[in-house]
């Protein structure tokens, strides 16, 4: 009824109404002929929020009675001056010809009292003026509204005087009518107006006093809590005003304001401030900034730890081996780390600017050790990592184990992982025996190389007497180092027991066992080569040593000087050798009438090694007999 009864004293009787209409007109003018439209009692109602709305619509049916009656409050973006302009009396000659309508509409004590800023910033029912449509209407967030209508008795004494009103309906003034109309042509009808007294009305807020406030931008997407496998959130914003009277101010967790032209992509913990900003500064002001904030529950990264083998070999692990010291295998081998649950993250948020993986091989926890080897740099999709392993990670210990794990780098978005570990084993080597060759009395070994697997820093020891060089903790426990070719000492027709092993290098000893024993028994021949001493001299040079060798030589079976035993400088000048022995394993003891062997002091005897030089442990201690 309110719209109808609007519309027709608005539109007047030139509009063409019906007498029925016409009549409804002047009862409801009647209704406030003897005095004030509305009256506000300062009783405490029931709850505020009703309060307020029953007093918004009692105040928007006084401003529709006021504008069916010719009042107008075009330009008025001041609440208070509203209800002034109600509060106004009908000038006389305007009373005259009213049928009914002859003081103000509203009890002239009524005031607009507003909300303070805390007031302002909750979600507190307010009230606000809309200068387009009009009327007040109801709002639970935005600017600094109207909080109540109160009865202010300092005004009751003020004289807000007379108001021009220029009614289109009249009583006549010309018989036999009774009423008068106004020629002019009525403009067509509209739609009837919204109820603007209820919660939610769309409108701009407008604060009391200036510029209308515009409303915030409305986000496709609250913020709160999601699931990490609904990031990253596409968020739209949209903006509630007229056109044309604002654009829409974002940022991004506190970055620069730009203005939104498109869809927000979201990422976890990412805050975003938006408001509307005024282009008619004289008209409208900024809306209140909005925020929304998008948060999810932290997921834990889950990994596994796998190795092509439970155990290896130095080959496997690449050591050297002889003979050319190459590689025991192409590549190192690696374990693989990979990501189990990968499909509860999506795979922007797989990256190591989330989460980076970490490992250890000394049984330390990686995601708290501070010697832990960092993971490669991964981005938009974890793809599995390598975890090299090498013989040093392993050092004297005959096993290792491998932890991997993921520090988190973005609490809020991840946990730590937990930690996965695979222990390895050494996969032992026994050696083989080394391989005899006799020749003669020359005896040489060599390594056993039909297969890829005789480590660098090998060796062979080995005894002539049958007896075994022994092992303990793959370490010779007799005999004599092997380093080239020996002869084998004794008389023509002796038997001989050669007894060798190989033994691993000192630094890899868990991964290998020393090898079986090697023995072989030789039947000594005739010695095809003899010393000779006495007092002589052979050419310069023709022992290799690049000096003279006087008074003893070991002779090949053709005579030939055997240049392999190189006695040097041989015995001083003017000396005498008088006797030559060749004892165990190739030593020779030559005595004589001589003072130095090569200039070293040994007189009257000497003990040369197999090779001619000076055996230095072996010293008698004689005086010479000149």
């Amino acid at each position: 009824m309110k719209n109808r009864l609007s519309s027709i004293f608005i539109k007047g009787c030139a509009a063409g109404y019906t007498l029925v209409e016409v009549l409804v007109v002047v009862g409801l003018i009647g209704m406030a002929s003897a005095g004030a439209f509305l009256v506000i009692n300062n009783v405490s109602q029931a709850t505020t929020d009703t309060k307020l709305l029953r007093d918004v619509t009692t105040i928007n049916r006084a401003i529709g009675v006021y504008q069916a009656s010719g009042g107008d409050l075009s330009g008025l973006t001041d609440p208070q001056a509203v209800l002034d302009r109600l509060k106004a009396n009908m000038a006389d000659n305007d009373a005259k010809k009213m049928a009914g309508l002859r003081s103000s509409l509203v009890d002239t004590r009524l005031k607009a009292i507003a909300q303070n800023a805390t007031q302002a910033a909750s979600s507190e029912q307010r009230a606000y003026w809309n200068a387009g449509t009009r009327a007040f209407f109801l709002a639970n967030a935005g600017a600094v509204g109207i909080r109540e209508f109160a009865l202010d008795e300092a005004l009751a004494t003020v004289d807000y005087g007379n108001d021009v009103r220029n009614s289109a309906f009249k009583l006549a003034t010309v018989k036999p009518w009774i009423w008068d109309t106004l020629e002019t042509t009525a403009a067509p009808r509209s739609a009837p107006r919204k109820n603007t007294t209820t919660k939610g009305t769309p409108g701009t807020p407008g604060n009391p006093g200036g510029p209308l406030t515009l409303r915030a931008p409305i986000f496709s997407i609250n913020g709160g809590e999601y699931n990490l496998t609904d990031y990253p959130l596409e968020l739209t914003l949209s903006n509630p005003n007229p056109p044309n009277t604002s654009n829409i101010l974002c940022s991004i967790n506190g970055s620069g304001w730009t203005v939104y032209t498109n869809k927000l992509t979201i990422n976890p913990q990412d805050t975003i401030p938006a408001m509307s900003a005024t282009l008619i500064p004289d008209q409208f002001s900024d809306s209140p900034i909005v925020r929304q904030t998008y948060t999810t529950k932290p997921v834990t990264p889950e990994f596994d730890l796998s190795f092509d083998q439970g155990s290896y070999s130095y080959v496997d692990l690449g050591g050297l081996i002889l003979p050319d010291n190459s590689s025991g295998s192409g590549a190192p081998p690696y374990g693989r780390l990979s990501l189990t649950n990968g499909a509860a993250i999506p795979d922007p948020y797989e990256s190591s600017t989330y989460f980076q993986t970490k490992w250890t091989k000394d049984g330390s926890d990686p995601l708290a050790s501070t010697t832990a080897t960092v993971g490669p740099i991964f981005s938009n999709g974890f793809t599995e990592q390598q975890v090299p392993i090498a013989l040093t990670d392993f050092g004297q210990n005959s096993s290792l184990t491998v932890k991997a794990g993921a520090n988190t780098k973005n609490a809020a978005v991840f946990n730590n992982s937990a930690v996965v570990a695979k222990t390895l084993d050494i996969q032992v080597i026994k050696l083989r025996p080394p391989l005899i060759t006799v020749n003669e009395r020359d005896v040489t070994l060599n390594f056993d190389f039909s297969q890829r697997d005789v480590p660098r820093g090998a060796y062979i020891q080995y005894t002539t007497d049958g007896s075994d060089p022994g092992v303990s903790n793959d370490a010779p426990t007799t005999g004599l180092l092997y380093e080239g070719t020996f002869k084998l000492d004794g008389g023509a027709g002796s038997s001989v027991t050669i007894t060798a092993r190989v033994y691993p290098p000192t630094e890899y000893l868990a991964w290998f066992d020393a090898s079986d024993t090697a023995t072989t028994s030789v039947q000594l021949p005739i010695a095809t080569e003899f010393y000779v001493g006495g007092n002589f001299m052979l050419a310069n040079g023709v022992n290799g040593s690049g000096a003279p060798m006087r008074n003893i030589a070991r002779l090949t079976g053709n005579g030939r000087v055997d240049t392999s035993f190189d006695v040097g400088a041989g015995t001083n000048a003017n000396s005498l050798v008088g006797v030559i022995r060749q004892v165990s394993a190739g030593y020779v003891f030559a005595g004589g009438d001589f003072e130095t062997v090569n200039h070293v002091a040994r007189p009257a005897v000497v003990r040369l090694n197999p090779n001619g030089s000076v055996d230095p442990g072996f010293d008698a201690g004689l005086a010479g007999g000149k």
